[in-house]
């Protein structure tokens, strides 16, 4: 993969996507409270750090979850940090490209 290059992910692709969301290889764990993970990871393919946050939520659904946290419009109206955000292309229905600013 290189830098720019955008690719519909196959089965591979989540493999490795999922290795990374669950082994420590490589991740420096920079925040570790109250249910919460925070780890960043060298990124070869650009300047910018890998950041990987972990946390458990009993009360509601991967799917709300994920719905919350990829509607940049809902978003900018409880996330405080957030100064911008969109959504650029969707590659596939289970894979998008955004934009988040904080």
């Amino acid at each position: 993969m290189k830098v720019g290059e955008v690719f519909l992910p196959d089965d591979q692709d989540f493999k490795h996507f999922k290795n990374e969301c669950t082994t420590d290889d490589g991740w420096t764990v920079c925040y570790d409270k109250s249910a919460c993970r925070v780890a960043t990871k060298k990124n070869t393919l650009s300047a910018f750090d890998v950041v990987r946050v972990q946390s458990e939520f009993n009360d509601i659904s991967a799917e709300l979850l994920y719905d919350v946290l990829h509607d940049s419009e809902f978003r900018s109206t409880w996330d405080t940090a957030m100064l911008e955000g969109a959504d650029i292309c969707t590659v596939q229905p289970n894979s998008d490209i955004g934009y988040y600013s904080s």
